[in-house]
């Protein structure tokens, strides 16, 4: 938007948009629907000939990402903002008739907080290193060590939050761990605090993707499967999809397989359902390997790319998501090239480093961090920079530059459903009212009922057989039509 129509509109109308953006979660849960239409009203009747599309996407803050943003949750971001490329217009580009960009541009750059945990002690030695040697010794040492987790909600502020500048993603948990003999807290914690995993939890109304790059996972959930993957996976199977659907319980325990040193990392990428496909029935789909739908590798001078879900350079995953969805890893050497072509309809990109940095439309992207890019243009361009081939511990010791895949990434990129979401912990569902009937329905024992992680697999089939998962049988239409 140029300076010259946002002094168009009147200063009073001006410093209201400005309060509605900056409190777009309080104006949205009192009432959505009038002040959208307020907002609306303002600029089209300055600019009446404006498309309407357009109009929307400014004073809409929950849908395309604010022009104006916010004064409390986004201030610290706005010297990143302001110097990328795509900060200058893009909420108000339909209203040209330039074409649009060729190359997806970096929207905002953040780093999120990484929590110290498996092992606590090692997370903690991480933090005070990266506060005295900078966060790149940090993030080299937990590259080799593990020790933290780094969960990214998209999920802050919802309604009009930040899930609508990346919809339909709603989280990404980055885990870097490790489990050894030499932890001294390693199995108190495991007895009396924090088990190593996640015991029975249930999930309604989205899917998961978790994909282990070291170690792997052992599921079993409430429908009475079992499934195992990573290094050890069934078949050679990394990942795994699931549909929650209309309800599951599920555990997902590390699976440690050397209790004197054993590394674990991995990706969770919550992704949201389409409201049709809420009360659906539950799925947990293996990828990779012999046993699993087929995740291609494409290979380029100085790049690899693990094509998990949807299509890149030519090949295709051989999962269909129930949501429109790319999900691809990408390792780079120093000085290489990358390119995608984004599959249509795609308008939310983002891309996480998980080593290196890279630079995207000049615009450079440090370890550890997540770059929005903008919504217009067919192809994503990356460059892998200095530092993203460079390891930085044995140059610190004196070592040499190596030549290993040392900048390694995640792209995601989406069509957003446009759709409204209401959640409450692991229940993601279109309004307040279906959050409660799904905490409802949970304590009813319609998901089935949570189990010891401990026991055996013979006394969990037996359990899930007492308990059963209503929304795992076939009679979904019948379960809902009762319930009315």
């Amino acid at each position: 938007m140029t300076l010259q129509r946002l002094l168009a509109v009147p200063l009073p109308s001006l410093f209201i948009l400005l309060l509605l953006n900056a409190h777009r979660s309080n104006a949205f849960s009192l009432s959505s629907a009038y002040t959208n239409a307020a907002a609306a009203a303002l600029v089209r009747s300055r600019h009446p000939s404006a498309p309407t599309t357009s109009i929307d996407r400014f004073c809409f803050p929950h849908i395309a990402p604010p022009l104006l943003p916010s004064l409390f949750r986004r201030r610290k971001y706005l010297t990143k903002l302001a110097s990328t490329k795509s900060y200058t217009d893009e909420s108000f580009s339909h209203h040209t008739e330039s074409p649009l960009p060729s190359f997806r541009s970096v929207r905002s750059i953040t780093r999120h907080p990484r929590l110290p945990v498996w092992p606590v002690w090692n997370g903690v030695a991480i933090f005070f290193l990266s506060k005295i040697f900078g966060e790149a010794i940090g993030d080299a040492i937990e590259d080799a060590l593990g020790g933290r987790v780094c969960p990214i909600s998209f999920l802050e502020g919802v309604p009009g939050g930040g899930y609508y500048n990346t919809d339909p993603f709603l989280l990404v948990v980055h885990h870097n761990h490790s489990f050894g003999i030499g932890d001294p807290l390693r199995f108190f914690q495991r007895k009396f605090i924090l088990p190593e995993g996640f015991p029975a939890h249930p999930h309604r109304g989205f899917s998961t993707l978790t994909y282990c790059m070291k170690g792997g996972m052992v599921h079993r959930d409430s429908s009475g499967l079992k499934q195992r993957y990573g290094e050890n996976g069934e078949g050679g199977a990394v990942a795994q999809w699931m549909v929650a659907g209309g309800g599951m319980l599920h555990e997902e325990m590390w699976d440690v397989t050397n209790d004197w040193f054993d590394r674990q990392e991995l990706y969770q990428i919550w992704i949201n359902l389409p409201s049709f496909k809420k009360l659906g029935k539950t799925s947990a789909s293996l990828l990779g390997g012999e046993g699993g739908a087929h995740v291609p590798k494409e290979t380029t001078v100085g790049t690899e790319t693990d094509v998990l879900v949807g299509d890149h350079g030519g090949k295709s995953s051989g999962f269909d998501p129930p949501t429109d969805v790319c999900v691809l890893h990408v390792r780079m050497r120093a000085g290489s090239t990358w390119t995608h072509k984004m599959a249509s309809g795609h308008e939310t990109a983002m891309l996480y480093v998980r080593r290196g940095s890279v630079s995207v439309d000049g615009v450079e992207v440090p370890s550890h961090s997540v770059a929005h890019l903008s919504t217009k243009g067919e192809t994503v361009m990356v460059k892998s920079t200095e530092s993203g081939g460079r390891n930085i511990l044995k140059e610190a010791f004196g070592g040499s530059e190596v030549t290993e895949f040392l900048a390694d990434f995640l792209l995601l990129t989406g069509s957003p459903l446009e759709e409204p979401v209401a959640a409450s912990g692991t229940m993601v569902m279109n309004n307040n009212e279906e959050v409660n009937a799904a905490g409802n329905d949970y304590q009813k024992g319609l998901m089935g009922m949570p189990w010891e992680h401990t026991i055996s697999d013979e006394d969990w089939m037996e359990h899930v057989k007492k308990y059963p998962n209503q929304y795992a049988t076939n009679n979904i239409s019948n379960l809902i039509e009762s319930k009315d």
